[in-house]
């Protein structure tokens, strides 16, 4: 008889939990797509100018920018 109660108290508890998460997706607004990056991008590259460590962020730097 113990058993019986325990399983039908996880059943409940998984039937309210099941039902708020249904609920919090019907209630919840629909989320939109902002624009990205709202503001600038900075690329912080640890190494001195002139190497290959400063051509490559460099590269993938212009290449986000471009729309």
């Amino acid at each position: 008889m113990h058993f019986a109660r325990q399983r039908m108290t996880v059943t409940w508890r998984f039937a309210v939990i099941a039902l708020t998460i249904a609920a919090s997706l019907v209630v919840s607004p629909k989320p939109r797509a902002q624009d990205y990056p709202v503001r600038p991008v900075k690329i912080v590259v640890p190494f001195p100018a002139g190497g290959t460590a400063d051509a490559v962020p460099r590269l993938v730097g212009d290449w986000l920018s471009l729309k």
